[in-house]
């Protein structure tokens, strides 16, 4: 919450700037590490993670990160999300 408005926001008002249902906005506790709450997410839903981090501190506790296609490379560039694809496909 707090890169996207230079101050913290709840998952309520995350949602509303992001156009997002409440009850798909996660915002982590201030002051607590934003990793394990995204990996123990993907893993509780059988999702993927898109983001520039390979997260190689919680490899251990969440060996799935290294099965292909579980981390996308990705984020927000100039206010649009980007994709690589090809590089996970490769893998």
């Amino acid at each position: 919450g707090y890169l996207l408005a230079g101050r913290y926001q709840h998952d309520k008002a995350l949602s509303r700037q992001l156009d997002l249902p409440v009850d798909r906005v996660m915002v982590v506790p201030k002051g607590t590490p934003a990793d394990p709450y995204i990996l123990q997410s993907a893993r509780d839903y059988g999702g993927q993670v898109v983001s520039r981090d390979q997260f190689r501190d919680w490899a251990e506790a969440h060996p799935e990160i290294a099965e292909p296609g579980h981390l996308i490379k990705g984020g927000y560039r100039d206010g649009k999300l980007w994709l690589d694809l090809e590089a996970d496909a490769l893998v």
